[in-house]
């Protein structure tokens, strides 16, 4: 920890503990009012009489001055600040002003973004400190009395707990949540139908509860169906000791559950994120956990897809299914029992999955490992929910498989390993009033390429010619924009493409600027369905293009 003393204008590095490490003469002096750091850089302010008055300061850890930004005119006194390092700005509060400031540090001048008012009545009781845990901001007043969280904008996450209990005795949810920054408040079966949990993305159910909180969710389970379908993803973790059995209750979505303990299951479907991301499980993995399963789940819609099978009894002790905009986690698995005693990260998956939510639904289907670069990039976007990923050099999607998706995007970068059946199955899914998106080297046929129904003209807008590509750098040309694809956008680069031409009837939406095709899309007659061309690779990000 790096703390400015106002008093002797020295810069301390402390423990968390507490114990001073070193000290440094800082850049302000005894102005100096405020201290943060991006990970690599301090940025320290100052004020007051001195020189050096109304000045940002950036330096490094021995408080050699990389760079210095005057704030007069902005912020009247600083008192404290935080950096965000999601887009690399400066929150600063104002003890003149009272309210607190947004600031654009990227340029030589500092630029004012926004200015927001502190609540707890700021003028009669200042704000003081500020800090940052990566979702919201937190600052405390001068007399002490107030501790406030304020919502900036910047956490797509937030989790409401429900327990009566700590599952097992333990705090693993707790902990997954604080280490991934993921804000979360706890609430009690009485909290059950009276709550508004609009802002939260999530619900997790702790396991190893009393029987009279499953009887809490069967009897408010249309009020808990109602934030589902609206787009809440509800996780239920169902194993309990067996006094506390809630078979015959009915559960969100409609489903029951029988407790029959048993230490053997098995992974139903090897790809799937639950078992994957971020740590890969295998069957050996989620044995013999005195008891693996506390039983199974029964009478589950006609569309749930199947994660871990209980073998003693021939059903699903993990599912998933989607309820209106939202969806359900379930499982009769002992997570937070075998997180917190045997370190088996199963639980971290379950927790961390759709915890952004689950509409829409998205689904990389491409030959070639994760791109979690990718991936993370486009879920900091508020209105996409989940994007999962699945290797087509090792898996072949069936209609099962993407039943849960709402768009699909593919992506060839090596041979799949069932081309027209993946093809097949993704044209079946634009005929269920979905949308795929094929991207670069979909179209290349005397390469890695797709196949299948999915690429035939009644499906593509486009075809390639000759098979072929051409890799040489291009910037966006014409594009419509007035078509929603194009909305925000009017700088593209890239350096990766097919060669191709359009099919008859579908709709072009950009060109490169030497005149290839870039965007097109083609709408299905006999459905709500569609695919859209994108003739770029979603790699280009690794090589520098954007």
């Amino acid at each position: 920890l790096y703390i400015s003393d106002f008093t002797d204008g020295f810069v301390w590095k402390m423990t968390k503990q507490g114990v001073k490490i070193d000290s440094f003469p800082g850049p302000g002096g005894i102005n100096m009012r405020g201290i943060t750091g991006d990970g690599n850089y301090l940025y320290i302010a100052s004020t007051g009489g001195a020189s050096g008055k109304d000045t940002l300061y950036k330096v490094d850890t021995l408080m050699n001055i990389v760079q210095q930004w005057y704030i007069g005119g902005i912020v009247g006194w600083p008192m404290d600040m935080v950096y965000v390092q999601r887009d690399g700005t400066i929150y600063i509060i104002d003890d003149s002003s009272d309210d607190m400031k947004q600031i654009d540090i990227s340029g030589s001048t500092p630029i004012l973004l926004a200015t927001y008012s502190l609540p707890g009545n700021p003028a009669s009781n200042v704000g003081e400190g500020i800090a940052f845990d990566g979702s919201d901001f937190w600052f405390n007043t001068y007399h002490g009395t107030q501790i406030y969280r304020l919502d900036g904008g910047y956490s797509i996450s937030r989790v409401a707990i429900f327990q009566d209990k700590e599952p097992w005795g333990g705090r693993g949810i707790k902990d997954i949540l604080y280490a991934n920054g993921i804000p979360f408040k706890v609430f009690t079966s009485s909290d059950m139908g009276n709550v508004d949990l609009s802002m939260y993305t999530k619900v997790i159910v702790s396991s190893a509860q009393p029987n009279s909180l499953y009887q809490h969710i069967a009897t408010n389970r249309t009020w808990w169906e109602n934030w589902i379908g609206d787009g809440g993803v509800f996780q239920f973790d169902g194993a309990e000791y067996g006094g506390d059995d809630w078979s015959g209750l009915i559960m969100p979505g409609g489903f029951t559950g029988e407790h029959t303990n048993s230490d053997t299951v098995h992974i139903t479907s090897s790809w799937h994120p639950l078992v994957n991301n971020p740590h890969t499980l295998t069957d050996s993995s989620l044995q013999s956990w005195y008891y693996s399963t506390h039983g199974s789940l029964l009478n589950l819609p006609s569309d749930y897809y199947p994660v871990v099978w209980n073998d003693s009894t021939g059903k699903p002790a993990t599912v998933i299914f989607r309820l209106g905009n939202g969806g359900v986690i379930a499982t009769k698995q002992t997570l937070e029992w075998a997180w917190d005693l045997t370190n088996n990260p199963m639980l971290e998956n379950v927790v961390l999955y759709w915890i952004n939510g689950v509409s829409p639904n998205i689904l990389m289907t491409i030959s070639d490992g994760d791109q979690p670069a990718v991936r993370n990039e486009l879920m900091h976007f508020p209105d996409i929910g989940n994007i999962d990923h699945m290797n087509l050099t090792d898996y072949t999607p069936t209609t099962k498989d993407l039943s849960l998706y709402d768009v699909i995007f593919t992506w060839p970068n090596y041979t799949p390993l069932d081309s027209i059946a993946t093809g097949d199955t993704l044209a079946a899914f634009v005929d269920s009033d979905k949308w795929v998106i094929t991207c670069g080297f979909s179209w290349y046929t005397i390469g890695n390429h797709l196949g299948g129904n999915i690429m035939s003209i009644a499906y593509n807008p486009f075809y390639s010619p000759n098979g072929g590509n051409h890799f040489a750098n291009a910037n966006l040309g014409w594009y419509d924009g007035t078509h929603p694809i194009m909305n925000g956008v009017s700088a593209v680069t890239t350096y990766f493409r097919d060669s191709l031409a359009i099919v008859s009837g579908a709709d072009s939406v950009a060109r490169w600027d030497d005149g290839e095709w870039f965007i097109g899309t083609k709408g299905q007659a006999t459905s709500d369905g569609g695919v859209i061309g994108f003739n770029a690779s979603p790699g280009d990000t690794l090589y520098g293009y954007s």
